[in-house]
C-alpha cells in the first residue's frame, strides 16, 4: 500500500499544474539571480590591459560610477583591442578574448576616431550608439554591448584584491563549493517559498475527489498513507533541484575547459542534499500538520508565507529560521566562521521534520478515529 500511495501521488505532482509552477519559479529564480550573479560579479577577474582603473563607489548604500571615468575605459579598450586585434566576449558565464577580423579592426578604428572628435561635446546618445555599432559589427555579446560593458569595464575592488581572492576560492573551495553556498542561498529562498504549493493541498485534495471516507479505513495505515505521500512529495521538490543543480555544474564545467581551473563536480548536489533538503522536508512536514489541523489547504499556505518572510531575512541563521542565508562568494577559510551555526540548524530541521511527520501521522488517525465514530453514531 505505501508504493501504490507513493506512485499515485507521485504520478499526480508530475501531471499537475503545481509542478510546472515550482519548475518554472526555481529555474526562473537560479537564472534571475545565481547566474546574475555570476554574470554581474564574474567568476575569475581578467588582468585590465589598461592603467584607467575604474572602481564602483559605495554611497548611501547605492554602488555609482564616474561616468567620464567609464567613458575613457572604453575608448582605451578600444585602442587596446585594435593594437591586439582580439577583443573580449562572454560566453555564458564566461569572458573570453577572440580574433577580430581586418573589416571588424576598421569599424574599431572609426569608433575611436569618433571618441576623439567629440570627446569635449559627447552626449549619451551618441556614446550608445558606438557602442551598438561596435558590438554589433564584431558579432554581438562583446565587452561593448550594453548590457555588460559597465560589468568588464569597472571593478568593485583592483585587479590584484580580486586576483587574491579568486585563488584562495580556488585553493580552498575547487571554485564551486563556494558558489555552490551561494546556490544554495538562492534556491533554498525559492524553494522555501514555491514548495508550499506542492504540499499544501496534499490531503484536501482527496477530500474535494471524494476519497476521504475511503482512505480513514483501518486497512490503509497512517504511516503507509501520510508517508507515501510524504516521500512523493519530497522527492518531487528534489528532482527538480537536483536538475538546476546539474545545470549549474555543467556551466562551471565549461568555465572550468575554459580557463583550465579544476572544479569539484559534486559541489552543487552536496549542498542541494545539505542545505536545501532539510528545508523542503521541514516545508512539507509543517504543511501536513497544518493542513490536517485546519482541513484547508489556504491556510497552510498563508501561516508558511509568513514564516517564509521571517526566515528569509538576511541577518543571521538563527535556530528560529528554516531557510540558510549566506549570500557571499568567499573560501572556506571565512566560511568556517558559521559552518557550526549553520549546521547546527540543518540538523535541528531535519529532526523538526521527522518530529512534524510523526505528528501527522497522529492527527491522520485522529481525524480517522473522529469520522469511525461519526459513522457509527449515524
Amino acid at each position: 500500500m505505501f508504493r501504490k500511495v507513493f506512485l499515485k501521488e507521485l504520478k499526480h505532482q508530475f501531471t499537475s499544474i503545481t509542478i510546472v509552477i515550482l519548475l518554472v519559479s526555481t529555474f526562473l529564480f537560479y537564472y534571475t539571480q545565481f547566474v546574475g550573479d555570476l554574470k554581474r560579479d564574474w567568476i575569475k577577474p581578467i588582468p585590465p590591459r589598461i592603467d584607467t582603473k575604474v572602481l564602483w563607489v559605495k554611497k548611501d548604500d547605492i554602488l555609482t560610477i564616474n561616468d567620464k571615468e567609464i567613458t575613457r575605459s572604453v575608448y582605451e579598450n578600444m585602442k587596446v583591442d585594435y593594437e591586439h586585434g582580439n577583443t573580449l566576449k562572454i560566453k555564458g558565464i564566461n569572458r573570453v578574448y577572440e580574433r577580430i577580423n581586418d573589416s571588424e579592426k576598421s569599424v574599431l578604428k572609426d569608433a575611436i576616431k569618433e571618441f576623439e572628435d567629440k570627446s569635449s561635446d559627447m552626449t549619451n546618445e551618441d556614446f550608445d550608439n558606438i557602442m551598438k555599432k561596435v558590438d554589433r559589427v564584431l558579432g554581438g555579446n562583446t565587452a561593448y554591448n550594453e548590457e555588460y560593458y559597465l560589468l568588464c569595464f569597472a571593478t568593485k575592488e583592483p585587479y590584484e584584491v580580486e586576483k587574491k581572492e579568486y585563488e584562495s576560492i580556488l585553493k580552498e573551495d575547487k571554485i564551486t563549493n563556494a558558489y555552490a553556498r551561494l546556490f544554495a542561498d538562492y534556491i533554498g529562498i525559492a524553494i522555501g517559498f514555491f514548495m508550499v504549493f506542492v504540499t499544501g493541498f496534499t490531503f484536501v485534495r482527496d477530500k474535494r475527489y471524494g476519497l476521504d471516507e475511503l482512505i480513514y479505513t483501518r486497512e490503509v495505515s497512517s504511516f503507509k498513507y501520510v508517508g507515501g505521500k510524504y516521500l512523493a512529495d519530497i522527492l518531487t521538490a528534489f528532482i527538480i533541484v537536483m536538475l538546476v543543480a546539474g545545470h549549474a555544474t555543467w556551466l562551471f564545467h565549461g568555465f572550468s575547459k575554459v580557463t583550465g581551473d579544476p572544479i569539484s563536480y559534486i559541489a552543487f548536489f552536496k549542498y542541494t542534499i545539505l542545505w536545501i533538503l532539510p528545508t523542503i522536508t521541514i516545508v512539507t512536514s509543517l504543511s501536513y500538520v497544518l493542513q490536517i489541523i485546519f482541513d484547508n489547504g489556504i491556510i497552510p499556505i498563508i501561516i508558511q508565507f509568513l514564516y517564509w518572510l521571517y526566515s528569509s531575512n538576511i541577518h543571521h541563521n538563527q535556530i528560529s529560521k528554516y531557510i540558510i542565508r549566506f549570500n557571499k562568494i568567499v573560501p572556506y577559510s571565512e566560511f568556517q566562521l558559521v559552518e557550526h551555526t549553520i549546521f547546527t540548524n540543518r540538523i535541528f530541521y531535519i529532526l523538526l521534520s521527522i518530529v512534524l511527520l510523526f505528528a501527522a501521522m497522529k492527527l491522520w488517525d485522529i481525524k480517522r478515529g473522529a469520522l469511525d465514530k461519526m459513522k457509527i453514531q449515524s
